[in-house]
């Protein structure tokens, strides 16, 4: 595949004459570059960026045959540079057999919207708040500490006065659906917690006596630093300590660990008696089988890639691809086959359809069918 291929691909997309998966090649990318960058998701937009498309990837093709059903599977996986950020799934998009337009069209005519900004508060009383629900200004009182919503998606945490909220510590809990997610959390010492779909914090709302929180699910923080009072996050039995940074922790209960990635700074994860200290760009896995912690270099903008509006994977098993388009578009996975051996490169946008999302996945050979609220997988 050279340049010139790809600048066809291109004048097709324009004449109306490319295919669906190839349609979904070029749209994917500008869905996501126009959240990027603010931009408005027309079609006629997509020709302001032609020479960007063209400049910034780089193909490369691997085949790959699967003896068992002398069925070939074609993917490009492209490169991009480091100057831009895009979300052109990389999975690939060329296959010696293409579903049928209609097969296709049947397979998917029941569709799912993407998940959205929605959590529930839960105050130190009970009560209950829907976030999503509720008007941006005060919508909660916690002795001296105010519970604001700013604009649409941050919930702020500031203390007005020098009182107390109290003898007892009150305290917080915030937690997301399957299909939610929220974006910034601000905690009463200033450090923001952003969370994924299926996750949850609890926290005192006021860390007059220490910083520290519970989470469940997947939770990114950046934390403001304080060398007397150390910022801590508990999770399954681990310890995650702040050193002054901005982490990744990922610990859903169908996940094989608990994962915390370093952003910048650094952190210490214990265990028992092991204590880990990880450099940026290093991962700490800490499993229930596992009486150890171990290390290992990640690619960063993989493991964030939520938080910035994307599904991104690398080599990634399909049952761990399809386990986060189960929590972001709340259905559930239905494998009629073994697939194990499958595996997916790229990236997708997170404000697709499930359609569209499951179409891009496809170049994998997989078929997928919405059925409700199942998505029922074959070979």
């Amino acid at each position: 595949m050279n340049q010139i291929e790809l600048q066809s691909l291109l004048e097709k997309y324009l004449k109306g004459n490319c295919t669906p998966n190839e349609i979904v090649l070029l749209e994917s990318w500008y869905l996501a570059k126009s959240k990027q960058d603010k931009l408005p998701i027309e079609e006629k937009e997509l020709l302001l960026y032609k020479e960007l498309i063209w400049q910034n990837i780089q193909p490369n093709i691997d085949v790959i045959e699967k003896p068992a059903t002398n069925h070939y599977r074609f993917w490009i996986g492209i490169s991009v540079a480091a100057s831009i950020t895009f979300a052109l799934f990389i999975g690939g998009y060329y296959l010696i057999r293409y579903q049928s337009k209609e097969r296709t069209s049947a397979q998917l005519k029941q569709d799912i919207l993407p998940g959205t900004n929605k959590a529930i508060l839960v105050l130190s009383n009970g009560k209950q708040i829907s976030l999503a629900s509720v008007q941006a200004g005060v919508i909660a009182q916690e002795g001296s500490i105010t519970v604001k919503k700013q604009g649409t998606n941050i919930l702020s945490y500031k203390q007005l006065s020098s009182g107390n909220i109290g003898k007892s510590l009150a305290y917080n809990t915030i937690s997301t659906p399957n299909g939610g997610q929220w974006p910034v959390i601000e905690l009463p010492d200033g450090t923001r917690a952003f969370l994924d779909a299926a996750s949850s914090i609890s926290f005192p709302v006021s860390f007059s006596k220490e910083r520290k929180v519970a989470i469940t699910g997947q939770v990114y923080f950046e934390v403001v630093h304080d060398s007397k009072k150390p910022f801590r996050v508990t999770v399954k039995g681990i310890t995650i300590e702040d050193l002054g940074t901005s982490f990744n922790i990922n610990a859903y209960d169908n996940e094989s660990a608990i994962k915390t990635t370093l952003i910048e700074g650094s952190v210490s994860v214990a265990k028992r008696n092991q204590t880990l200290i990880i450099k940026p760009g290093e991962q700490a896995l800490a499993s229930a089988g596992n009486e150890n912690i171990l290390a290992k270099q990640v690619d960063v903008d993989e493991i964030i890639a939520w938080k910035n509006g994307l599904f991104q994977f690398n080599h990634t098993n399909i049952d761990v691809v399809m386990r986060q388009i189960a929590r972001w578009y709340d259905v559930e996975i239905v494998y009629k086959e073994d697939v194990s051996d499958i595996s997916f490169t790229g990236s997708l946008s997170r404000n697709l359809k499930l359609s569209k999302s499951l179409q891009i996945l496809s170049i994998t050979g997989l078929h997928f069918k919405i059925e409700g609220e199942k998505i029922i997988i074959t070979a």
